[in-house]
């Protein structure tokens, strides 16, 4: 396949071995997809769905999708432990190097299939990062993308860093923790939430000197 904005070349296995010779607008939309996919040419595979005309909108929606799922996966592929590559996946998760054209479509990707894919892949770092920038990010109708289930989880999270970690991840994760509730203070009414969830946790492992503080 000839790089993206050139002819494409693509063999269709005939009796008389027929080489077809096409530009990828006049493809499938699903192929075109996978194509963009395979190129790592994410933005403008979105620029490109979004500017197609003439497909359904659930379609649409499947499509930007699974780019932007493709888009993150492929860096924790490549090393799931490197924190530049989880920041980077986490961001494509979170569609921020989309966001201009997204806004144009409320597009997002469920959080849910974010944290599960972390989890089977057991990588509790990438999962704590993700649910943190969750806790900072807001949906094009101008709610806070966390819920409280996430921020349960969160702290699930820094607890485990607390009692299973090394020396050295321990004392990271009592300051991350420490700095992830002095920062989440903009709103009074999920501040208290949270500050309620964190109490309900650390003295669920014992941690009493933390929820009090």
């Amino acid at each position: 396949v000839a790089p993206i904005g050139e002819r494409l070349k693509l063999l269709f296995t005939t009796p008389e071995q027929t080489v077809v010779y096409k530009t990828i607008e006049e493809l499938p939309l699903k192929m075109q997809a996978h194509i963009i996919i395979q190129k790592k040419k994410y933005q403008f595979g979105i620029q490109k769905i979004i500017r197609s005309k003439g497909i359904d909108k659930q379609h649409f929606k499947e499509e930007i999708l699974a780019i932007m799922t493709q888009a993150g996966n492929a860096y924790l592929t490549k090393d799931g432990s490197s924190l530049k590559n989880i920041k980077t996946a986490v961001n494509m998760f979170l569609g921020v190097p989309f966001a201009a054209e997204l806004r144009q479509t409320g597009i997002e990707l469920d959080p849910s299939l974010v944290v599960r894919f972390f989890l089977e892949n057991k990588n509790i770092d990438g999962l704590m990062y993700y649910l943190q920038k969750l806790h900072t990010t807001v949906s094009y109708d101008g709610r806070t993308r966390a819920n409280p289930d996430h921020t349960r989880l969160l702290l699930h999270c820094f607890m485990y860093k607390l009692h299973h970690g090394r020396r050295d991840s321990k004392s990271l994760a009592r300051s991350s923790l420490k700095r992830f509730l002095d920062k989440y203070t903009n709103d009074v009414v999920q501040s208290s939430q949270i500050q309620l969830l964190t109490i309900q946790v650390c003295l669920q492992y014992g941690e009493r000197e933390l929820a009090l503080s």
